[in-house]
């Protein structure tokens, strides 16, 4: 469990993770109850979280291994056209 001492927020101190490389480490260690959790201290920190999410549950990154950039958009728009979704056991993480 992630213990951290919130100060009254001013922006949560200037947002005390930046830039988003740094938050990318943190938030990267922390679990997904943890992560939930500390978003919730603040506006800045929850805004934080969010754009974390959307760095690192990009499909794209996993897919880059395998397609090349073409291909990766191809694929996704077999995805949409067919709904097929990607089983995660055939993912290595």
């Amino acid at each position: 469990m992630l213990y951290v001492l919130h100060s009254a927020c001013d922006s949560c101190l200037t947002h005390i993770f930046s830039p988003s490389t740094t938050d990318d480490i943190l938030f990267g260690h922390l679990s997904a109850v943890d992560l939930i959790a500390y978003s919730r201290t603040c506006k800045s920190v929850r805004e934080a979280a969010a754009s974390f999410y959307r760095r690192a549950f990009r499909i794209e990154i996993t897919l880059r291994r395998y397609f090349i950039p073409e291909e990766i958009v191809r694929f996704r728009e077999l995805q949409a056209t067919t709904g097929y979704i990607l089983p995660l056991y055939y993912i290595p993480l």
